[in-house]
């Protein structure tokens, strides 16, 4: 069933070609790049892994409609590729696993002249539960895309329905803030030898995804658009105050000096929890990004992060999520050494938040 709507959303006929260049063993990888566009009769070119001064030249070489991405990829080759030209038939690039900055899908507009389809999907339901349409007017996708803080994965494919709920099961309203939730074909039956997880998964008849966002609304579009603004388990309590590491992981990655960043909860003896940040300075950075100030325009002062730590890089898995866990090791074994990650001098902290200047 996914393999039929993603023929359908993409169009794919016999004679186009798809260039992947992900995990075959991973569910996108394994589903769109191959499987999707097999069924429909189309062309797969299956790269051995990503190359960043090779997959231009396999761009240019064997001429794809489509190409199947990571937000890194796309980053590493807007760092990379000097001269980038795309095949006149070139179409978009289609980026899943990992969230898409506004930024990224900007640079990729400016120095490319291409757009980026956002998708989105789970192992459960098997690769694709929603794609940006490609059909998008210039408005629309700027809309969208480009002019926006959170770039949205789209709207439902073609044999299942997606819908953001409230914690009481009803539909959130436009713009309102729920978990985003998925029921149809594509989505698997259950968790083997687990009836107490499949029970919690599939409450109410949806599957839950654990995923928070909500739908968006656009003039020139009929249906709903969705975007996710977190995990329901990337949420901290600092001193009985809550705040979404991914949120501030997006803050952060938006501070022009700052190449990557991502944040973690640590255990804290009086507040519960405090906030940890890692970042990863653009290259050519003089010194440490000051991060500050876009932070406190953000976010209460109670909840900012008690330390910010330059990375040499964040751990990630091949598509590109964040390893927290790893990562949180990490920084709680600077915080041990007083060492910082290959960078020999100390990292800057935030000075704890004045009670005066506490709301």
């Amino acid at each position: 069933m996914n393999a039929e709507a993603l023929g359908r959303h993409h169009r794919l006929r016999p004679g186009d070609r798809l260039l992947g260049c992900l995990p075959v063993h991973h569910v996108n990888g394994l589903h769109f790049t191959v499987l999707g566009v097999l069924a429909a009769g189309a062309h797969v070119l299956l790269a051995d892994g990503f190359d960043p001064l090779r997959y231009p030249r396999l761009l240019q070489r064997f001429r794809p409609r489509i190409a199947s991405v990571v937000p890194s990829v796309l980053e590493a080759l807007l760092e990379t590729w000097r001269s980038p030209r795309l095949p006149d038939d070139f179409g978009y690039f289609v980026s899943a696993a990992a969230p898409l900055t506004t930024r990224t899908a900007r640079a990729v507009w400016d120095r490319f002249g291409a757009r980026v389809l956002q998708g989105y999907g789970l192992t459960e339901t098997v690769n694709f539960s929603t794609t940006m349409p490609a059909d998008l007017s210039e408005d629309t996708y700027r809309r969208l895309m480009l002019d926006t803080d959170i770039p949205s994965i789209g709207t439902a494919l073609f044999g299942n329905e997606v819908a953001v709920l409230t914690p009481e099961g009803e539909r959130a309203a436009p713009g309102q803030v729920g978990e985003i939730c998925v029921r149809g074909h594509n989505v698997m039956s259950r968790y083997e030898a687990n009836p107490a997880a499949t029970g919690e998964a599939f409450a109410g008849g949806w599957f839950h995804t654990q995923d928070l966002g909500m739908e968006v609304t656009d003039p020139d579009r009929a249906e709903p658009f969705v975007v996710v603004t977190g995990r329901r388990k990337n949420i901290a309590k600092v001193g009985g105050e809550t705040v979404s590491l991914d949120e501030m992981d997006r803050v952060l990655r938006a501070v022009p000096q700052v190449r990557d960043a991502a944040c973690v909860a640590l255990a804290h003896r009086f507040l519960g929890e405090e906030i940890v940040a890692a970042v990863v300075p653009a290259p050519g950075a003089d010194g440490p990004p000051d991060v500050l100030p876009a932070l406190a325009a953000a976010f209460r002062p109670a909840v900012l992060p008690r330390r910010v730590v330059p990375f040499d890089a964040i751990p990630r898995t091949r598509t590109g999520k964040v390893l927290r866990r790893e990562l949180a090791d990490r920084l709680a074994a600077t915080a041990r050494d007083g060492a910082t990650d290959g960078h020999p001098h100390p990292a800057p902290a935030f000075p704890p938040p004045s009670p005066r200047s506490t709301p």
